[in-house]
């Protein structure tokens, strides 16, 4: 299990590191957004920024992850949230790239932003909306 996921009163950080696959991905997903905690979530970060390889995930992968959390933004408690992808790996970031712009195909409710520090991700979901 390559993540960490940390709840706050309002949120939830995941940390991702080591190795990551594409089920790495979807399980955080399940811990998250289909936890009780659910419910109370204005945001959630995705911390990338110490995976030391991804390179078994692929852009229809980010894109099939961006399709399921779209329908999630539509149909479940959490639909208005703030999702922060936090990675500063120049090959990461076209992964976050296509999640971003499937989600807004999707027109899901979730207002999607990447950063590349924590501290600018975490200063974003502590704004109001």
């Amino acid at each position: 299990m390559p993540y960490t996921v940390e709840w706050t009163s309002d949120g939830a950080i995941i940390s991702m590191f080591g190795r990551i696959l594409f089920k790495d991905l979807t399980d955080t997903n399940e811990a998250v957004f289909y936890s009780r905690k659910a419910k109370s979530l204005n945001y959630v970060i995705w911390d990338g920024t110490r995976i030391d390889n991804f390179n078994a995930l692929l852009d229809m992968d980010a894109k099939e992850l961006a399709s399921n959390d779209g329908y999630l933004s539509l149909t479940t408690v959490t639909q208005k949230l703030k999702f922060a992808l936090v990675s500063s790996d120049p090959q990461m970031i076209p992964l976050l790239d296509s999640y971003i712009q499937m989600h807004e195909e999707l027109g899901s409710n979730w207002i999607v932003r990447k950063y590349d520090n924590m501290q600018d991700a975490l200063s974003w979901v502590n704004q109001p909306v």
